[in-house]
């Protein structure tokens, strides 16, 4: 091979290689300005959502096992004088079934009572969580949701609900 082939074949790969130098240059910047707009993107989406779930109701209770009160749950009781409230319907009849029941068919109880009102309503008691959930700019669900909580602290706080459902058998 002549001095002049190799001198033509060097310039020939010469030029393909900075050819796909600029080649990889271009697409690295053009990927980081893709990245770049994903990421201002991002944080615009991330801004929306936050304004979103600061719109939001704060919950009533916990998602914890055990089911609990948070600080807003435990509001809405004070405010309803829950714990009272819970302490004279758990004397009633229809509490007396669920001895050696497990918790969580108690709270399941406890929930379906508040929800379908079997509660009595003489002292206007409905009224009371409808102002109460408008005075804490929330649903009446978390309200019973908050009641339900209650009433079952109440329900295993006598005496033959103290021993759990595992601990008779």
């Amino acid at each position: 091979m002549s001095t002049e082939a190799v001198l033509h074949i060097v310039q020939w790969l010469l030029g393909i290689s900075i050819t796909l130098l600029l080649a990889l240059i271009g697409a690295i910047w053009a990927g980081g300005l893709w990245v770049g707009g994903m990421n201002e993107w991002k944080k615009a989406v991330n801004d929306k959502l936050e304004d979103i779930f600061e719109r939001l109701p704060p919950k009533a209770v916990a998602g914890t096992s055990p089911l609990a009160l948070t600080e807003f749950g435990k509001s809405i009781s004070k405010e309803l004088d829950a714990e009272s409230w819970a302490k004279k319907e758990v004397k009633k009849e229809p509490f007396f079934s669920l001895q050696r029941k497990p918790e969580y068919e108690i709270h399941r109880f406890c929930a379906d009572y508040i929800r379908q009102r079997k509660f009595s309503d003489a002292d206007n008691f409905r009224s009371k969580m409808l102002s109460c959930a408008y005075n804490h700019g929330t649903t009446i669900n978390e309200v019973e949701d908050a009641l339900a909580v209650v009433l079952r602290d109440a329900v295993l706080e006598i005496e033959p609900y103290k021993h759990r459902a595992t601990e008779w058998e």
